[in-house]
């Protein structure tokens, strides 16, 4: 299993560079909009050989209009062809409620338009595209593990399974989270953070605390029916804590690799 750390700014890319050094990972994931607008060389040059994945947070797909989109998809591709990443990945995610741009994503429908939406995204980009499972808010999201099925078998893409996610997607009332384990999905690049219950029992994906028990033991599950993470992101970029982040990792590191 490869480990990685997710990179959203400079301050925790220091952070992962130390735990490079210290053996603690494998590769860096970058949150490639915040490096859209340098140069790919420069990157490569800082990163030298560790290999690298991309996570896309802002495209907006599902919003914005094709002429924009067609702009971010070159530049991506720009940046895949330099730095020849492990996999590229994205969010299935609403930014815009009856034209208002909101402050915070919103779940979409799984419906077969927002289907039609990802494939035409993922034809811009050139490349196959892993798309993460969404923590959600409210048993609304029961419909997301049939969606993703549905993008197997119609697109031929596959998930980037984040575990915490998918507990955290339980708690609040949608699709149990071993559902996903016993699916036929390829589950295998995967992240995991920590999660915390905010406001009215609402659960999150806060990615600011130690990663729980709960997901530890859905990854435990996975690994033990043969669908365990051959590459795992931790992701912290809330409070980022070095100790915890990298006691995340020691543990993460003999949990999968004791099978």
């Amino acid at each position: 299993m490869r480990l990685g750390a997710n990179i959203t700014r400079n301050a925790n890319f220091k952070m992962a560079e130390v735990f490079n050094r210290e053996g603690h990972l494998d590769f860096y994931e970058l949150l490639l909009d915040n490096f859209l607008h340098l140069d790919p060389a420069q990157i490569r040059r800082r990163i030298g050989d560790t290999p690298v994945s991309f996570h896309i947070m802002g495209s907006r797909f599902m919003d914005r209009d094709e002429s924009r989109l067609a702009v971010m998809a070159d530049r991506i591709r720009r940046f895949t062809a330099e730095l020849e990443p492990l996999y590229v990945s994205d969010h299935i995610l609403r930014w815009t409620l009856g034209g208002q741009l909101m402050s915070d994503a919103i779940e979409i429908e799984y419906d077969e338009s927002n289907l039609r939406r990802v494939a035409k995204w993922t034809g811009m980009l050139g490349c196959q595209v892993r798309f993460e499972n969404y923590a959600s808010c409210s048993p609304e999201g029961a419909g997301q593990l049939d969606f993703f099925k549905a993008m197997k078998a119609d697109l031929g893409l596959e998930p980037l399974f984040d575990y915490s996610n998918a507990v955290v997607a339980e708690l609040n009332g949608a699709t149990p989270a071993v559902e996903w384990i016993e699916s036929d999905l390829d589950l295998t690049a995967s992240h995991v953070s920590g999660f915390r219950e905010s406001e009215g029992s609402l659960y999150i994906d806060s990615h600011d605390v130690r990663v729980g028990e709960e997901s530890w033991e859905l990854i435990r599950r996975a690994d033990a029916n043969g669908k365990g993470p051959t590459t795992l992101v931790i992701e912290r970029d809330g409070v980022v804590d070095q100790d915890e982040w990298e006691s995340d990792f020691r543990f993460a590191r003999a949990a999968v690799s004791a099978r």
